[in-house]
């Protein structure tokens, strides 16, 4: 069962990917990482730094300057990063790139 760590989860997107994971058996919801810190059924956190969960992937339907920390939390704990975050600078996306030769990851702009 994947331990799912989900960025924007205070979100449309990231409210419909919390409910698809609480109804897949291979799918668990550990926490979230959103700046409004709603009162879901996981805990929702207000930075990556302040996550205590051990999760096994990234989902990230955030906003596209919560990048740098998304990706230094990814990198530094060696987690899979899913990205269906829009908007990117150039930058930013280099910064995607770069991150994707040492961990997983998969980015759509359009799910």
């Amino acid at each position: 069962m994947e331990q799912v760590l989900l960025s924007g989860c205070a979100g449309r997107m990231g409210r419909v990917v919390a409910e698809i994971c609480a109804a897949n058996d291979d799918l668990n919801v550990i926490a979230g990482v959103d700046p409004t810190l709603p009162q879901l059924s996981f805990p929702v956190y207000d930075s990556f730094e302040k996550v205590k969960e051990t999760p096994t992937v990234i989902i990230d339907f955030s906003f596209h300057t919560a990048i740098h920390d998304l990706l230094a939390y990814a990198l530094s704990h060696n987690i899979p990063a899913v990205i269906a975050t829009t908007g990117f600078t150039e930058e930013e996306l280099t910064l995607i790139q770069k991150a994707s030769e040492k961990i997983p990851v998969f980015r759509s702009a359009n799910m």
